[in-house]
């Protein structure tokens, strides 16, 4: 066949085959097609069931963990961080090696929530006990603004003055709850005192008293120190003045 009739019978293939190409990806004149994109759904929770335990697991900066363990787990902390935890189980057993001790804070140590005040007594016009200091009402907060269950009062010291004929026979702490608290036929606690009769420079009795003792009172209460005295004295009443410490703790909700 003639040279020149072959190369035009392959370029005619060529034509045409492009033509067929072009033909099948879009028709002349309309905009061609583009598939559009959709996102994957975002993966549902699966429940996981870890069975190869003990299984290390390194959590870093502050997550927040919530989880249920059932069965008898052992868990071993290391690098323990702060924690604050609520635990529901009244099951749970920390242990507390005397080599590792566990430490606490004892929220009802005396130390924590000292209370020590005075009060006085003294017969109405004599002895310089003023109104308002014969009297002592525990408060409802300590000074750190903690509710108080009861005041706990542990040891009192003092002392009394008197004439002969107003001997001193009787010497008592007398509490009173809040109205409505405790039985209505015992609306008063009383403490006894045990004082030490001497004689001062001034020819005087004296009164003296140091001991410890274990009084409860509730925020509300009044503490009021009393003296039962002998009525013979020259006078009536007798300059007499008795004084008292109190010291104890607040034990605290």
């Amino acid at each position: 066949m003639n040279p020149k009739k072959i190369l035009s019978l392959s370029l005619g293939l060529v034509v045409l085959a492009t033509v067929a190409v072009l033909t099948g990806t879009g028709t002349v004149g309309a905009s061609p097609h583009i598939n559009s994109v959709i996102a994957a759904p975002p993966p549902t929770s699966i429940p996981v069931n870890v069975t190869n335990t003990p299984l290390p697991v390194s959590i870093g900066g502050t997550p927040t963990v919530n989880a249920t363990i059932n069965g008898t787990p052992s868990v071993n902390v290391a690098s323990l961080p702060a924690i604050s935890a609520t635990l529901t189980n009244s099951s749970i057993t920390v242990g507390n090696p005397a080599t590792n001790p566990v430490p606490v804070h004892d929220v009802n140590d005396p130390a924590a929530n000292p209370y020590s005040a005075n009060a006085c007594f003294s017969p109405s016009g004599t002895g310089g006990c003023l109104t308002g200091n014969n009297t002592v009402t525990v408060p409802s907060a300590t000074l750190s603004n903690q509710p108080v269950k009861q005041l706990v009062i542990e040891f009192v010291s003092g002392s009394c003055y008197s004439v002969t004929g107003g001997e001193i026979f009787a010497l008592e702490l007398l509490i009173t709850p809040p109205s409505g608290i405790g039985p209505t036929y015992q609306t008063q606690y009383s403490a006894f005192l045990v004082p030490v009769q001497t004689l001062n420079a001034n020819g005087n009795i004296e009164y003296v008293y140091s001991q410890q003792t274990r009084l409860y009172a509730l925020p509300g209460s009044t503490v009021v120190l009393y003296a039962g005295y002998n009525t013979q004295a020259t006078t009536e009443p007798p300059p007499l003045f008795c004084q008292v410490n109190m010291q104890g703790h607040f034990a605290t909700q």
